[in-house]
């Protein structure tokens, strides 16, 4: 049976999708024309990402790779513009918490 994961902290696939720089829990830019890790500290509009994010409170996810609809999320500035910021993809929990079957 499938096990969905429970998590505060996930690594992530993320498409950058503000005009505005950001976003603290970079990993590497990937270069989209090779798959090169490039090393950086902030993103531009439509850089993709490798990232960890971290929540406040734990959520129940899938990693994309294993079921799209579940492992896909959006990012959004809910404190001040509320625009979405980026689009990702879950890859997998960095922090072992209890699974749900």
């Amino acid at each position: 049976s499938h096990t969905v994961e429970a998590a505060e902290q996930f690594e992530a696939n993320i498409v950058w999708m503000s005009h505005n720089k950001g976003l603290s829990s970079l990993k590497y830019q990937i270069d989209v024309n090779n798959g090169q890790h490039l090393s950086t500290t902030s993103l531009g509009l439509n850089d993709i990402a490798r990232v960890t994010l971290t929540k406040q409170k734990t959520i129940c996810f899938d990693a994309y790779a294993s079921t799209p609809q579940h492992g896909a999320f959006i990012l959004i500035n809910t404190h001040a513009t509320r625009h979405s910021l980026a689009a990702g993809m879950n890859r997998f929990s960095l922090r072992r918490s209890t699974n749900i079957h």
